[in-house]
């Protein structure tokens, strides 16, 4: 219980505007963050993730998730694209799930700098940002909090 609440705490860091940069980059540090968390408890999670997906996606964590993803969707929205916020916020928290992060680690063999980096480059290519804002391409941006990923083995 302590990890999830450090945690929770950590993805509420990265995305208040304190953190510094803009919708974007936060919204990029908060998806970053929610795979970390993916990672560090890949196993556990999919084990979790056995429940029925109606029941997975009313989840209190689901739920709160979805909240800060929707809010950073917005204000990265305001004054440029029109974005349909609610599905958006599903469809990039769908790329954290364990199920499919497990795949892409163990089956396919991608380097979680490589989820990061796509998940970014999909947020950013859904809700572009506006003038002045970093262009795609630059390193992608990674939480502070992360850990080195140890080998698997698998």
């Amino acid at each position: 219980r302590q990890m999830c609440i450090r945690d929770r705490s950590t993805v509420l860091a990265e995305a208040a505007p304190a953190a510094g940069g803009d919708a974007h980059a936060r919204l990029a540090r908060v998806l970053a963050s929610l795979v970390d968390f993916t990672l560090d408890n890949l196993d556990l999670l999919c084990i979790a993730e056995e429940a029925p997906a109606p029941e997975r996606r009313a989840s209190g964590a689901y739920l709160w998730q979805r909240q800060v993803v929707a809010a950073l969707l917005r204000e990265a929205a305001e004054g440029g694209a029109q974005i349909d916020v609610d599905h958006l916020a599903d469809g990039l928290l769908a790329l954290v799930q364990p199920d499919l992060v497990r795949h892409q680690v163990r089956a396919v063999g991608l380097a979680p700098a490589r989820i990061r980096s796509g998940i970014e480059r999909l947020a950013r290519a859904a809700v572009p940002p506006r003038e002045g804002a970093p262009e795609l391409g630059r390193p992608p941006v990674t939480s502070p909090h992360a850990r080195p990923r140890r080998s698997q083995g698998r």
